[in-house]
């Protein structure tokens, strides 16, 4: 009896020892590369990675690696030396080998300013899918520098576009030859007003967009910044700008997540941001990029408001940066890659919480950044 009883419990354990069920995770947790070669943290979103690099490094030939889920493989072989002078794709298979992540990994210097920058916008390039535009800009040997971000690979999800000029950034052809940026305030079709947002403003700006927050929380989905090693003197460029004939206010209890607001005209909004990286803040966002108490902001060149209502002529503006009171740039954070700059151009400034008038439309050409190389 006892021996049967022995038995029993014996079968009763090894009965409720199981193996571990397989990990089904499949994510980049982190990228590491030499010391030295990143000039501050790498972006890890749901889908893509941005590697900013040290303006130390002079070739974009690297062999990052990579911190993954728990049990995952990643394909190519992390270690492996790849050329980034395009955006590189990798795969992560979970280690149950039923989940797989494909992400695009790109790698970007900071701008080395001159004492005069000049932006304007000639060269784009077709997104893998070859659905939207992607603005780039090139360095003194021609290849691909860094690219400009936009909503367009949100409003991807939407879609409601079919063609390039549906989206809500593209190049557009200006009268006498050359290209400028076009960006329109567009409505999401059915999808939009679903996830909280039935309009898509137009916009354009230096830094990268994280399209794991763009539903979540999009004003943290604008990631504004990239390094700067000069003090900033001059914003100049010039624009057009037609605002859309009907504003629409969110509304989500209203039909199609919106109501008319006959009381109010849609404007664009073209600004410049100075400000410090720090561990806590790497990069400006919708909600603080122009707050008056961050304190990262070192200063600022902002389109004034009564320029910003409609012009179907070529208005040129000529700013000055302002400084923000009490703040003084260090030269040691400045050698040490620690200030950046934002340029941020958007077709309706109330976009950020999906306010505005569908068709609004703003044309960007020639900007100019005028430094001091310290």
């Amino acid at each position: 009896m006892r021996k049967i009883l022995a038995l029993t419990i014996l079968a009763l354990v090894f009965s409720c020892i199981q193996p571990e069920p397989k990990n089904s995770e499949a994510d980049i947790i982190s990228v590491i590369l030499p010391e030295g070669y990143m000039g501050r943290n790498p972006e890890v979103f749901n889908d893509s990675i941005v590697i900013h690099l040290s303006n130390e490094v002079y070739f974009k030939f690297l062999a990052p690696e990579f911190k993954l889920t728990d049990g995952a493989t990643i394909f190519p072989a992390s270690g492996t030396q790849r050329s980034f002078y395009e955006p590189q794709y990798y795969e992560v298979t979970s280690e149950n080998g039923l989940w797989k992540k494909r992400y695009a990994v790109t790698a970007v210097w900071g701008e080395v300013p001159d004492e005069i920058t000049v932006y304007d916008f000639e060269n784009v390039k077709k997104d893998n899918l070859e659905r939207y535009h992607i603005f780039y800009e090139k360095d003194a040997e021609e290849k691909e520098k860094f690219s400009w971000a936009s909503g367009n690979a949100g409003y991807a999800l939407t879609g409601a576009a079919s063609t390039l000029e549906d989206y809500p950034a593209f190049q557009s052809e200006i009268t006498g030859g050359g290209h400028a940026a076009c960006l329109t305030t567009c409505t999401t079709g059915s999808f939009g007003p679903m996830v909280g947002m039935p309009l898509a403003a137009g916009n354009l700006f230096l830094g990268s967009f994280d399209m794991m927050s763009a539903v979540t929380a999009p004003l943290k989905a604008t990631h504004f910044g990239m390094q700067w090693n000069a003090v900033p003197i001059k914003f100049t460029g010039k624009f057009q700008y037609t605002p859309g004939p009907v504003y629409y206010e969110k509304d989500m209890s209203a039909a199609g997540g919106v109501r008319v607001d006959p009381t109010k005209k849609d404007r664009c909004n073209i600004y410049a941001v100075f400000f410090e990286t720090t561990e806590t803040m790497q990069y400006l966002d919708g909600e603080n990029s122009l707050s008056t108490d961050n304190e990262n902001i070192i200063s600022t060149a902002i389109v004034p408001v009564d320029d910003t209502w409609g012009n179907t002529e070529w208005k040129e503006f000529n700013l000055d940066f302002v400084g923000r009171e009490g703040k003084t740039i260090d030269p040691q954070k400045m050698a040490s890659g620690k200030y950046s700059i934002a340029i941020v151009m958007t077709s309706s400034v109330d976009g950020a919480t999906f306010s505005g008038a569908p068709g609004s439309r703003l044309i960007v050409d020639n900007i100019r950044i005028f430094s001091q190389v310290l």
